[in-house]
């Protein structure tokens, strides 16, 4: 659930008088800084000490982002996921919630596929070679008539 613009008022006063706020990271645009289900904490910021390459928390369209600051000027960020093809582009400084912390990452896993989704993709890749040795003796057999 997208928190609504009222929710986001909320957390930057949450953020603003008990110094942070911890949330759960929900999403894969940071990953692998920040992955999906990730802990973190929302620190204030001072304006002054927006830097590129942090990673901060922001609202976009109604939206809380948290990604990182690739670009600064006097009035605005320019902000992307790590793992994002489009930057987020400009950003007012006014929509700035805080600074983003990570605590816990959760441990990356890897599936191992079962011994049957093995054999499938294997009769799989055998089908399709042998299918392709069958077109080719085909075509062989019609060069040489």
């Amino acid at each position: 659930m997208t928190p609504t613009l009222f929710d986001l008022t909320l957390l930057r006063e949450a953020v603003a008088t008990r110094g942070h706020l911890t949330l759960v990271a929900r999403g894969s645009s940071m990953w692998p800084a920040v992955r999906d289900g990730a802990t973190v904490r929302v620190e204030p910021l001072a304006d002054e000490a927006l830097a590129v390459g942090m990673v901060v928390a922001f609202e976009r369209r109604g939206a809380l982002v948290m990604h990182r600051v690739l670009g600064l000027n006097a009035t605005h960020f320019y902000a992307a996921g790590d793992a994002r093809w489009r930057p987020d582009g400009w950003a007012s400084r006014g929509q700035l919630i805080g600074r983003v912390r990570v605590l816990a990452n959760p441990r990356l896993r890897v599936a191992r596929p079962s011994v049957a989704v093995i054999r499938l993709y294997l009769r799989a890749a055998l089908g399709t070679l042998r299918r392709g040795v069958a077109a080719g003796r085909a075509r062989v057999e019609r060069q040489t008539r």
